[in-house]
């Protein structure tokens, strides 16, 4: 496993000339091709950084300490990363002999006004999540009781907010 010239900001998902999309692992050097019906779970897999930073708020929010809820998202990251390096790969079909100059990323394949609507409804979502975090941090009222949590929340929903500019500024320029 050669990490020298690893970059986990290349883009993982290419599509083929045969409309095939390929998940394209960079360490191991294997491509598995994804059937259509696995795009949901393999989406699933892909956000599992961002599932278990949103458990880890959830859980701050309700009943677990800080720590506690670290743990659990680190548990909940790994457990995802195991069953998708594990579980889920290996049920693809491989092709190791893939070569990625020739294929395109999968996200410039996509039709440009194919999810216009699903992508609206996600920059609102976006918003008023970072609204949410910030309202349910003042009822609970974190600032006095937790400030480290409070604080932490506004970050958290500070950059859900950006992200939200960011979607919207993306969804402007299409």
């Amino acid at each position: 496993m050669n990490l020298d010239n690893y970059n986990p900001c290349k883009p993982h998902l290419f599509i083929d000339s045969k409309e095939q999309v390929i998940y394209y692992n960079y360490i191991n050097k294997l491509g598995y091709y994804i059937p259509k019906d696995k795009m949901n779970k393999y989406y699933a897999f892909s956000n599992r950084f961002m599932i278990a930073i949103l458990a880890v708020v959830l859980l701050v929010n309700t009943f677990l300490t800080l720590k506690m809820a670290i743990l659990a998202g680190i548990i909940l990251e790994l457990v995802m990363g195991f069953f998708f390096y594990k579980r889920f790969l290996p049920e693809l079909r491989k092709n190791d002999k893939l070569s990625i100059d020739k294929l395109e990323p999968y996200k410039r394949s996509i039709k440009k006004d194919e999810f216009k609507p699903k992508q609206i409804i996600k920059v609102v979502l976006y918003f008023l999540f970072s609204i949410l975090l910030v309202l349910n941090a003042f009822d609970q009222q974190m600032l006095t009781t937790n400030p480290i949590v409070f604080y932490l929340s506004v970050f958290f929903a500070g950059g859900v907010f950006i992200f939200a500019i960011y979607s919207c500024v993306q969804l402007i320029k299409k």
